[in-house]
């Protein structure tokens, strides 16, 4: 079979941050990598965390402006496949369908790539949903999702003899484990500051800790100036809040980190790639159990506790920053899990046999 040498990506790289913008960053870097060019077709429908989900005008000129772009872009390769980064958010899922529909009439070949859940739930409660959801995925040759929960959360929306494929999302490779930098431990929330990424669950955490038994450490990009500063207003002496960090920043706090903590709320959590990370640098993640979060820790690494549950989380991180040989071990575990499932080199692999 000849090598695939042109690919079409419709997506969104950074900014904003989050894990679908990583997630086509890596994507085109892996590709590219490989041999494969890549012609991007960029989503701007947000431009920063606080706009992700809300309706605007201007995201309706990007809708029509995405269009035209992909209509040329097409016409310029019109052999390549498509990398088509498929959503189920109510504006995002309409513009998705009728793209979907330009490029069936164009006999594209489409890969899906699904990196969101709620699809079944969406369909259940909404005939009009369901119908265009349905027209949108049985558009793709091929759907590619993060796990096998992804693919079963799809499974009443497709054709039995749908083409799936499973690719777990990968984040770079940081090296061997290496001990923490801090006298004493240090307990991490990274992610966006909304509210059902659980931030205030997180600063409840902190408050059940005596100040001198550890320090914890809330980085993350608010959604506004003011949202940072109302949490920021009344935050226990042991709990720093920071806006996002990145780069060697970042680096350096998970390096100085001994423990994770992933207090979402939102059931429909997919693959945290802040968990991901968490597991290459080998440190043990405390997460509530929403999403596909417990199949991201169920090869280890970490302990799931019951959404919205702080005691919980609360008796958890105690039991990782108690347990001398028993930390380690979970280090050791999250790290075996990285290797395992979640490289560079697999993502890279796996991606240029499907296409």
């Amino acid at each position: 079979m000849a090598k695939v040498k042109n690919v079409i990506v419709i997506s969104q790289l950074p900014p904003p941050v989050h894990g679908s913008s990583i997630m086509t960053q890596n994507l085109v870097e892996q590709l590219e990598e490989s041999g494969v060019a890549v012609t991007m077709v960029e989503r701007k429908f947000s431009r920063s965390i606080a706009e992700v989900g809300r309706f605007s005008i201007r995201k309706v000129w990007q809708a029509i402006k995405l269009l035209i772009d992909v209509r040329g872009t097409v016409r310029n390769f019109p052999d390549a496949p498509i990398v088509f980064f498929v959503t189920n958010r109510s504006f995002s899922l309409i513009v998705d369908w009728i793209l979907s529909e330009y490029l069936r009439l164009a006999r594209a070949k489409i890969f899906g790539y699904v990196h969101t859940l709620g699809w079944s739930d969406g369909a259940q409660q909404r005939s009009l949903y369901s119908f265009v959801a349905r027209r949108l995925l049985g558009s793709c040759e091929t759907l590619v999702t993060l796990g096998d929960w992804m693919t079963a959360d799809l499974s009443s929306l497709i054709a039995a003899d749908q083409q799936v494929k499973v690719i777990a999302n990968a984040v770079p490779d940081p090296g061997p484990l290496q001990p923490t930098t801090s006298d004493r431990p240090v307990v991490l929330f990274l992610g966006n500051f909304i509210e059902a990424k659980g931030v205030r669950d997180f600063i409840s955490l902190a408050r059940a800790f005596p100040n001198s038994s550890a320090d914890f450490l809330a980085v993350g990009a608010p959604e506004s100036r003011a949202q940072f500063a109302q949490l920021n207003a009344n935050v226990p002496p042991n709990l720093t809040m920071l806006p996002g960090v990145y780069g060697d920043e970042k680096t350096a706090i998970l390096r100085g980190c001994d423990v994770l903590v992933v207090p979402s709320r939102y059931k429909y959590e997919a693959q945290p790639l802040v968990i991901v990370e968490a597991l290459s640098y080998g440190i043990p993640v405390v997460a509530y159990s929403v999403g596909g979060i417990p199949d991201l820790l169920s090869g280890g690494g970490g302990i799931v506790v019951e959404a919205g549950a702080v005691d919980g989380l609360t008796s958890a991180v105690t039991e990782i920053l108690s347990s001398g040989s028993g930390t380690a071990a979970m280090r050791d575990s999250a790290r075996r899990v990285f290797e395992e499932r979640f490289t560079l080199d697999r993502f890279r692999s796996d991606w240029t046999r499907i296409l």
